[in-house]
């Protein structure tokens, strides 16, 4: 019987069926290949840019728009170099350290309302403690009682001087930004990190532009970009862990439901890593480490500057019902100007009117962020429950303030509009706008924070 494939060179037959299967495979890894090179699937390297123009190098940074870890770097030229536990001991007069059982160490945002409402709040993990110089840096490279020993802070606190130059700062800061208001100054602040083997910086978002600094020993960094914030779970901006997520991502569990899983970085001496402004990240130190990093202030932090300014255009003497529902109608328009969302088929929430695309960002963004903390504090919500919903809009607000007010409080709710849009990618718009949205219902509620939370979820 004639074979029914075609022979090729050595002999060897393929069938159509072969072919075609050949054919498929290597289209699948064409594709593969082409969308992984269009993805973050990997963090860039590249070497250090020097050029005449001492913002250069941050320019061409954020075209990249996603971390990069840059190489060949000038550090060795710089007296941080010759940075060590041994030597910072003896140059360094004192240190305000964190002191703490636990590895982990969060962030707490200072002036935060929730302070206040022991049912909302956390208690920090750690003491703060003033050592010597020469008695930190030797508990960073000694267990001391089973204690981790972590600080951070502005340059200036070291009381060190000559550290590099100013045209060296100069490159490693970010051009200024412009707003509506006209181009600005970007502020850079340049900052210290010390930690011992296995302190890890919670996992968080900066609003800055970041360049971190590696000077002595490793650290791992796990990113993920802002479109990961839902997955990530934000506490809420008004609370004292504002920028940080309730998702742990060094939980295997947690990692493991993490679609796609963190992007990771090794950093070692004389590398710097860009982080992009309000990418996450969580940083281990896998051994004693000493780096340093430069905060640029990003045009999206600049923008929502403007935007907290704006006057909420809204007046005390309407009483709390009213201001509840006119600001139903503002969250609304400024959501459906700003954001494109689909509405959703139906809501996973007792409130069973058809949501909107409006809607359905408040629930996601806004008050998800406190269905954690509404679960461990049930009790002292289940008396407010019943009464909220006097506080929706279930008729035109014209028909409330009147058309010309309601006219008012449109063109000022496009203003801010405006602001928003100019506030790209738009995860960094999404995360923005959650958190203004916050900021308006403590304006409104002020102490109710309870009434506030759960008006969120069923105004909404």
């Amino acid at each position: 019987m004639k074979p029914s494939g075609t022979k090729c060179g050595g002999g060897c037959t393929f069938s159509r069926l072969s072919r075609w299967s050949l054919l498929a495979l290597i289209a699948a890894i064409f594709v593969k290949e082409l969308l992984k090179s269009n993805s973050y699937d990997s963090v860039l390297h590249r070497k250090w840019k020097n050029d005449s123009d001492p913002l250069y190098m941050a320019k061409w940074l954020m075209e990249f728009g996603r971390p990069v870890v840059l190489t060949d770097t000038p550090f060795d030229t710089w007296n941080t170099s010759k940075w060590s536990p041994a030597s910072l001991g003896k140059a360094v007069p004192r240190v305000l350290s964190k002191k703490g059982r636990e590895r982990v160490f969060k962030y707490f945002a200072v002036d935060k309302p929730f302070e206040d409402f022991p049912e909302l709040s956390v208690q920090k993990p750690y003491t703060e403690v003033v050592l010597s110089g020469e008695s930190f840096f030797k508990k960073l490279e000694q267990s001391s009682n089973g204690f981790y020993y972590y600080a951070s802070g502005s340059i200036e606190l070291l009381g060190l001087s000559n550290l590099f130059t100013n045209a060296s700062l100069k490159r490693l800061s970010f051009p200024s930004t412009t707003t509506s208001s006209g181009e600005a100054e970007s502020v850079s602040q340049v900052n210290f990190w010390f930690g011992g083997a296995g302190v890890t910086a919670y996992t968080h978002y900066d609003t800055s532009h970041n360049l971190h600094m590696m000077v002595y020993g490793k650290k791992q960094f796990l990113l993920f970009p802002p479109s990961h914030h839902l997955k990530l779970g934000l506490y809420p901006s008004l609370h004292q862990l504002y920028r940080q997520v309730q998702v742990d991502i060094l939980s295997s569990s947690s990692v493991g439901e993490l679609d796609p899983p963190p992007y990771q970085v090794t950093l070692s001496p004389g590398q710097a890593l860009y982080i992009p402004p309000y990418w996450f990240h969580c940083v281990v130190s896998l051994e004693t480490s000493l780096s340093l990093n430069v905060w640029s202030d990003s045009l999206s932090f600049r923008l929502m500057e403007e935007v907290y300014a704006q006057p909420i255009p809204f007046e005390e003497g309407w009483g709390l019902v009213t201001l509840a529902r006119a600001l139903q109608h503002m969250v609304e328009a400024l959501v459906g100007s700003t954001l494109s969302l689909p509405a959703p088929a139906r809501s996973t929430h007792s409130n069973t009117r058809p949501l909107s695309s409006s809607s359905s960002f408040v629930r996601d963004s806004v008050y998800v962020r406190y269905e954690g903390l509404l679960a461990e504090a049930g009790a002292t919500l289940s008396s407010s429950v019943d009464d909220i919903h006097v506080y929706c809009l279930n008729t035109p607000l014209g028909q409330v303030l009147g058309e010309q007010t309601v006219r008012y409080i449109d063109k000022r709710t496009h203003e801010i509009s405006e602001l928003l849009l100019k506030v790209e990618p738009d995860s960094v718009r999404e995360i923005n706008l959650a958190n203004y949205i916050e900021h308006l219902g403590f304006r409104i509620f002020g102490a109710l924070v309870f009434e506030m939370i759960i008006y969120f979820r069923e105004c909404f």
